[in-house]
Order: structure tokens, then sequence, then C-alpha cells
């Protein structure tokens, strides 16, 4: 009998996620007020959720790694430590890569940007290359993985282009986001990996998303947002699922936002399946 009721959940589930999802790109589905704030006021520029529908972030200057999720919970707190000296480190945007399990992250301070992995277990950050071909402020502002070929997006704070690499620190070139009327965006903050070779991008102080084409950087789509500073972005399709939704972490006011974005084009760790494909991940939606 209890096999047949968890069979009969299931299918349930399975068919009310396989029919078509309405979505309203830009809508508030919610806001999570950090359990850890920023020790010296509200000054944040990071987040990043694994496909566990755990949000990790940072605040600035603050050698910290900080869980929660949708509900705001206090879920712990990791120092973050550099592998090779085993000092404290400090840092900017992040993303998870769902393949090795572990985030991708810039620093907050200090030129040459530099890239780590990060332990999401332990905190411990292995060093990865450094970003000599990026221009703007000394703060990593936007870190997208992207596991359609494995490499990475990174832009410095306030940025008019997103450049590009492999893990080993290869320069792959750089793109230049344009507006719906042709002209260079600029004011980029936050940018993460989307799906179907897309790029979302904060806009900094201006209260816009804007999804544009990683390969050109033509405009695509944009939304106004509740925030004034979309700093850290993230893509998250399992916490409101079948929702699909871009967390995004505003640097002041001590606040992550779920905004909703279109099914199919913003997957959990770079790329990921449309559809929870683990009873975990089930079990969730129905807690």
């Amino acid at each position: 009998m209890k096999s047949r009721f968890l069979a009969a959940i299931l299918v349930t589930a399975f068919a009310a996620g396989s029919g078509p999802v309405m979505a309203n790109p830009g809508d508030n589905l919610g806001v999570v007020n950090v359990p850890y704030p920023h020790p010296a006021g509200s000054l944040g520029v990071s987040v990043a959720v694994n496909c566990d529908r755990v949000i990790y972030y940072t605040n600035y200057q603050d050698p910290h790694l900080y869980k929660t999720d949708r509900t705001g919970a206090a879920l712990g707190v990791l120092p973050l430590t550099d592998a090779a000296s085993g000092g404290a480190l400090t840092l900017g945007e992040m993303s998870w890569d769902n393949t090795i399990g572990k985030f991708w992250a810039g620093t907050d301070s200090g030129l040459p940007q530099r890239v780590y992995t990060v332990d999401p277990a332990t905190g411990v950050c292995a060093y990865q290359f450094s970003t000599p071909e990026a221009g703007g402020f000394d703060l990593t502002d936007g870190l997208g993985y992207d596991a359609g070929d494995n490499t990475i997006w990174y832009s410095p704070d306030v940025s008019s282009s997103i450049f590009h690499y492999t893990p080993g620190g290869a320069y792959l070139g750089s793109v230049t986001p344009i507006d719906a009327s042709g002209n260079p965006l600029g004011s980029i903050s936050g940018v993460t990996v989307g799906l179907g070779n897309t790029l979302y991008i904060g806009r900094n102080g201006l209260g816009q998303i804007v999804r544009v084409d990683k390969s050109s950087g033509a405009f695509l789509s944009s939304f106004a947002t509740p925030g004034g500073r979309d700093e850290g972005l993230e893509c998250d399709q399992f916490s409101f699922y079948p929702k699909w939704v871009l967390w995004s972490k505003d640097a002041y006011n001590n606040t992550i936002t779920a905004i909703e974005v279109d099914p199919s084009t913003c997957g959990c760790g770079g790329v990921v399946p449309a559809t929870p494909t683990t009873w975990g991940h089930m079990k969730g939606m129905y807690r």
C-alpha cells in the first residue's frame, strides 16, 4: 500500500509539472532577509545556489561563507581560507558548478582579480587563475559558470564587457552586451549564465535585469527588478518549482530576491534537467 501511495504521488507530481507553466518574468516570488548581515552595515555582492536549494552568500571584505534557504533560515557559517597559505580570504561573486560540486568565485579587492574554486563543506578556496584582461573596479561583480562548454564568464564592477575564460585561465575573448536600441549596455553588475546561449545581467543601480545572447551580446529581453542594485545573480529552477527563478543579491539592503524568469532559460549549475529527477527534490515540493 505504501509503495502504491508513493508511486501515485510521483505520477501526480510529474503530471502536474509536465504541462505548460505560465511565466511572468520580473515577478517577485520571495525575499530572503539574510540571517547573517554584513557586520559593518549592509554591503554584499554575492549569491550562489546549489541544486538542493541551499543559498550561499558572502559579505564584502568579510572572510566567511554563509548559508540560508528561501525562508531565510540560519544554516551555518564557514571561514573562507586560501588552500595554499591557510590565510583568510574575502570573495565577491560566486557561481555553482554542479559537475564538481563547488563554487567558482572571484576576489573582492586587489588587481588582478583572482578566481578560486570554493568547497561548500569546508570553505577552503583553491586558486585557479587571474584575470589580467579585465578592467573596471577591483571587485568581482559578475561571475557565471557555463556547464554547456565548461567555461567561466566574468565581469568586474561596473564593467561594459564580460570576459570569457577556460577553468585553467586561458582567455577566450569578451562580449560587449547591447541594449534594445543597439547601444552598448554598460553599467554591468551581476552576471550569470542562462540556458539557450544566454547571459543574465544586472544593471548597476538601475533596477533592471537584461538577458543577452552570450555569443554576440545582442539584446533578448529585460525586466524591472525590485532592488536598485542587482549585484549578485544565480539561476534556480528547484526552490519554487515549477516556476524558475533568478536570485538577485542587492548590494545595500541585506536581501536576496527570487525573481521569476521564463522556464528553460536559467538552470541551476549552468545546465541541468528541466524538472527534478530525484525523490529528494520531489520531496521538497510537498513539505
